[in-house]
């Protein structure tokens, strides 16, 4: 077995991962094996952003309403840090490596791999479980339950007992 099937595999699956993330195709080019194999720590930052800020607006909101602002974090060791404590909280994952040696610079590429395929696998899970909750609310919400809602509030409006 060759010393770098395990690089050759995780890149392979995160190249898949990113297409499935809508992951942008200007930052995607052929460079990105290079640096993904050697750990380039501005690349899985951006990854990582995308991923928490900018793949699904609604898991992006659904970090924001649990107290963790991402989106104005210029510094990629302060966003990192931020990031972690984010997936800590919204989906219970705490990643292998910690903030500083994922943004380095170079090194630790298997791991930052995998973190990065499991936070995006949770941001999917965290998406589909959105989409049923409001799938199950509309649902919920037939339009004749809707109108008897708006007539019951239209008759508790105008009572009297209000004036």
């Amino acid at each position: 077995m060759r010393p770098n099937a395990d690089l050759d595999g995780a890149c392979a699956r995160l190249k898949r991962a990113l297409r499935r993330a809508k992951f942008p195709r200007s930052r995607a080019g052929t460079r990105i094996d290079t640096e993904l194999k050697r750990g380039d720590g501005k690349t899985f930052v951006a990854i990582l952003r995308h991923a928490l800020c900018a793949r699904s607006k609604p898991v992006s909101r659904r970090v924001y309403d649990r107290g963790h602002d991402l989106v104005g974090v210029e510094s990629p060791l302060r966003f990192t840090e931020r990031a972690f404590r984010a997936t800590i909280d919204v989906f219970g994952y705490k990643p292998k490596l910690s903030a500083s040696q994922f943004a380095s610079t170079n090194g630790f590429a298997v791991v930052k791999m995998m973190t990065v395929i499991d936070v995006l696998a949770h941001v999917e899970a965290m998406e589909v479980n959105i989409e049923r909750e409001v799938a199950r609310e509309a649902s919920r919400r037939s339009p004749r339950t809707r109108e008897a809602a708006r007539s019951a509030w239209r008759s508790w409006r105008s009572s009297d007992w209000l004036a």
